[in-house]
């Protein structure tokens, strides 16, 4: 701040001279300067993919149109012209993936799954370090039949007695 004299008697007016202060203005960066008035492209923003939908331990009383909707920030995923692109493993088996619409799973067994969601390279390559996320979650479709063992036509795959069971006299 300058201070210029004023006429006798008077108080000293200030004048500010900003300063600029070059740094990254992103507060979404890893490298965000507050203190930064003008950015000079030094930013420097991580990859992410956050899974949103199933949350972790959801339960799904159908295994029809399971929804897994996730969400990517600073990659570009296409097929060849962008960062990248998705590998997803639905219990290991992998499927590859060119777009960030949300995965649509049908026919699931009754069970447990375990669902991880990376970002790779063009060349199928994680990244370093490896961005990913994962979530579990369990489909229990009802299966209606006899749940008595000593019934002569038991299924072992239902999981609610619906009253069919027929035992053979003794």
């Amino acid at each position: 701040m300058n201070n210029i004299p004023g006429p006798a008697g008077s108080d000293n007016i200030g004048i500010g001279i900003a300063c600029t202060v070059y740094g990254c203005t992103d507060p979404t960066a890893t490298n965000y300067d507050p203190n930064a008035n003008s950015d000079d492209g030094s930013c420097i923003n991580i990859p992410s993919v956050v899974i949103n939908n199933p949350l972790e331990g959801d339960t799904f009383p159908s295994n029809l149109n399971i929804g897994i909707d996730f969400t990517v920030s600073n990659f570009v995923v296409a097929a060849g012209s962008g960062d990248g692109h998705i590998h997803y493993y639905l219990n290991s088996a992998m499927t590859m993936k060119y777009d960030t619409l949300p995965i649509t799973l049908n026919g699931l067994v009754n069970g447990t799954y375990e669902m991880i969601v990376e970002l790779v390279d063009n060349s199928h390559t994680s990244l370093s370090p490896v961005v990913a996320d994962t979530v579990n979650f369990i489909v229990q479709v009802d299966v209606l039949g006899c749940t008595d063992p000593s019934a002569d036509n038991y299924d072992p795959n239902a999981t609610i007695d619906d009253g069919s069971c027929i035992l053979a006299c003794t």
